[in-house]
């Protein structure tokens, strides 16, 4: 293994989700692939961020809900998952 291909286990912008299963050529070519979409990723990014900034404001009118807990694990869950995918994001 080359110098160059020892580079992408160093960068830490990618999460080894992303890269996991992959052969070696793969790896490499998706490091490329990520590399070139900071533009694309960079947008998905703000548009996540801009769903959990609304989704972690309370809203008065669900505890007027008799089933706001329910309501609640709902969008505890949905911002538990939009973190998680921001972490995959550099």
């Amino acid at each position: 293994m080359d110098l160059e291909n020892k580079k992408i286990f160093r960068q830490p912008n990618i999460a080894t989700d992303w890269i996991q299963g992959m052969t070696q050529e793969e790896k490499i070519e998706f490091e490329k692939s990520w590399r070139n979409s900071t533009f694309v990723l960079d947008k998905l990014k703000l548009i996540i961020e801009r769903s959990l900034k609304s989704l972690e404001i309370d809203q008065e009118d669900d505890y007027d809900h008799p089933q706001w807990p329910i309501k609640r694990a709902d969008r505890n869950g949905r911002v538990k998952e939009l973190r998680r995918i921001l972490k995959l994001l550099p």
